[in-house]
């Protein structure tokens, strides 16, 4: 015989199961929503790029279809020739099968190469290569610019700003963003432009930065860091940025100017 504090128990009890069962049943629909999405060099944009035989051709294409946060687009070896700037806009993951070494996002020496601005978003793995800003009055940047998300294992490399005082020529991370275990190397540009500039609550660590080069004011030869009629260091921190653990070496500055570091409030 139940008693009326059996009956409230049972009926607990049964409320707190059923709690239980909608929680994890919505759990799992929101794993099953994300999806994982494949590209190689000899796909296919028209196909629908869920397994490695149906693989898309291109990683934006893959970014168009990853619009659910914890979707994936895996990109394996080679070198994907952009026609137009990545943006990854949602927070998900896009990654290389084998590493920075053997993946490419190439701008052509024709476009900026990637922006992240989504909190939750990963890139890791790529080399990020030959962008290229040459339009006056735009402070685009042709390599990198994260202001939100992750970038990890990466390799920026052989981009090109043209002159702009404000202008960055490698990597532009501000926001919530963070770049960790990062090679940033070979970078120039005209007059004025800075390598790396970290601003807001952004984090550099464990990152390599060197041999970039930009002209000096004057000659057109010299280097980031020239520090001399205009010419910037190859890093420069600003309004609260955070380096950590990160090494500058090689930059390549103009006639006696300073060639690494420059924080500013």
């Amino acid at each position: 015989m139940k008693t009326p504090g059996s009956i409230e128990k049972f009926e607990h009890i049964r409320q707190l199961m059923v709690a239980v069962l909608i929680w994890g049943l919505v759990s799992a629909s929101w794993v099953m929503a994300a999806t994982e999405y494949f590209v190689k060099p000899d796909g296919d944009d028209g196909a629908d790029g869920l397994s490695w035989a149906t693989a898309l051709a291109s990683p934006r294409v893959g970014l168009n279809k990853a619009t659910v946060s914890g979707d994936i687009v895996t990109v394996t070896n080679g070198t994907y020739i952009l026609d137009s700037r990545l943006n990854v806009t949602n927070a998900i993951t896009l990654r290389s099968v084998e590493g920075a070494k053997v993946t490419f996002l190439d701008g052509n020496n024709s476009v900026q190469c990637l922006r992240v601005t989504a909190a939750g978003a990963l890139v890791e793995g790529f080399t990020i290569r030959n962008g290229r800003q040459a339009a006056w009055g735009s402070s685009a940047v042709p390599g990198v610019e994260i202001s939100a998300g992750t970038l990890r294992s990466c390799i920026i490399r052989d981009n090109w700003q043209r002159y702009e005082m404000s202008n960055v020529s490698g990597l532009r991370l501000y926001g919530d963003a963070v770049v960790e275990q990062c090679i940033i190397r070979g970078n120039s540009g005209e007059r004025g432009t800075k390598t790396v500039h970290l601003s807001g609550n952004a984090i550099l660590r464990n990152c390599l930065i060197y041999d970039n080069m930009v002209p000096n004011h004057s000659t057109g030869s010299g280097g980031p860091g020239a520090g001399y009629n205009g010419a910037e260091p190859a890093v420069v921190i600003q309004s609260g940025g955070r380096m950590e653990h990160t090494t500058i070496a090689g930059n390549y500055g103009g006639d006696g100017g300073i060639v690494g570091l420059r924080i500013s409030a």
